[in-house]
C-alpha cells in the first residue's frame, strides 16, 4: 500500500513540475506548498515502509535491524534539512520549517551517536571495526559545516551564499556527496566490516596523532583524578567533580568516533 501510494504522490508531483517548470518563481506560494506537502506525505509513507520492513527483520533475521533502520534514515534526513532550508530561503512556513530543521538535526545527531557508541537499550551495538569508524568520521566531518549552515538558514541568515552552501553540500557534478558517505557506510555496515578511508594523503598527521596521544594521557589522569574527586565528595566537601565527568565523557568518546 504505501508503494503504491508513493506512484501515485509520484505522478502527481512528476505533472506539478512539468507544468510548472518553466514558470514557477519564489512568489508562487500555492505551487511551492503543494509539492512540500507531497514530499512530507513521500516522506511518511517510505518511513512507514522501512519500518515495516524492520518489523519483519527483526522476526525472521539474525541482523542488526535497528542498525540498519538508523543509519538508513541518515540520507532521508539529510535531504529533508536541504529541503526546509531552501524553504527557508524562500520564506516558506519559516517559523513551522524552524522547528522542523531542529528535530530533524537532533535525530541526525542521535543516530550517529547511537551507531558508533551503539544504544543503551542493546539494540544498537557500538562499531568496533576501525575502518567502519572511519567511514563514519567521513560523515561527521561532512555534516558539521553543513549544519552550521543549515542553522544560520533557520536562524534568518537565508542568504543567496548560504542556499547555495546546501546545494552543493548535496549535489555538485551529478554526485550527492553526503549521501554518498551515508551509503557506502550502510553497504559496509551489512558486511560488518568497512572501508579505511585514513590513507594516503588522508592518513593521520603528526598533529593528530600528538593530539591523540596526549588525550589518552588526559584519558589515564582523570580516571585517577574522578576517584580522587568522588572521595572528597563523600567526606562532604564540594568539588567539580560533574565537569570532570563530563570532560572524561566527551574525550573517551572522540578517541572512539575521531574529531577534528
Amino acid at each position: 500500500d504505501d508503494y503504491s501510494h508513493m506512484l501515485v504522490l509520484w505522478n502527481t508531483v512528476e505533472t506539478l513540475i512539468s507544468d510548472n517548470v518553466q514558470s514557477v518563481e519564489p512568489t508562487s506560494t500555492r505551487v511551492i506548498e503543494q509539492v512540500e506537502e507531497l514530499s512530507n506525505e513521500f516522506y511518511d509513507d517510505a518511513k512507514h515502509a522501512l519500518d515495516a520492513s524492520v518489523e519483519q527483520c527483526e522476526e525472521v533475521a539474525n541482523v542488526e535491524c535497528m542498525a540498519w533502520q538508523a543509519l538508513a534514515k541518515q540520507g532521508a534526513l539529510l535531504q529533508q534539512i536541504g529541503k526546509m532550508s531552501a524553504l527557508q530561503g524562500l520564506s516558506q512556513n519559516v517559523y513551522k520549517n524552524q522547528e522542523k530543521v531542529v528535530n530533524i538535526s537532533n535525530s541526525f545527531i542521535t543516530n550517529h551517536e547511537d551507531l558508533i557508541h551503539g544504544r543503551t537499550d542493546g539494540s544498537i551495538p557500538m562499531i568496533t571495526d576501525y575502518c567502519l569508524l572511519q567511514q563514519m568520521k567521513d560523515i561527521w566531518d561532512s555534516w558539521e559545516p553543513f549544519f552550521e549552515k543549515a542553522m544560520e538558514i533557520v536562524n534568518g541568515d537565508a542568504s543567496i551564499a548560504n542556499v547555495l552552501f546546501i546545494d552543493l553540500s548535496m549535489w555538485i557534478a551529478g554526485v550527492d556527496p553526503m549521501n554518498t558517505l551515508v551509503q557506502n557506510a550502510y553497504a559496509s555496515y551489512t558486511v560488518g566490516y568497512g572501508t579505511c578511508t585514513q590513507v594516503g594523503e588522508h592518513v593521520a598527521s603528526r598533529f593528530q596523532l600528538e593530539a591523540a596521544v596526549k588525550s589518552n594521557g588526559h584519558l589515564v589522569e582523570w580516571t585517577q583524578t574522578l576517584a580522587r574527586k568522588y572521595a572528597f565528595e563523600l567526606l562532604g566537601y564540594q568539588t567539580d567533580l560533574s565537569a570532570s565527568m563530563d570532560a572524561f565523557e566527551t574525550t573517551l568518546l572522540h578517541l572512539i568516533s575521531g574529531w577534528t
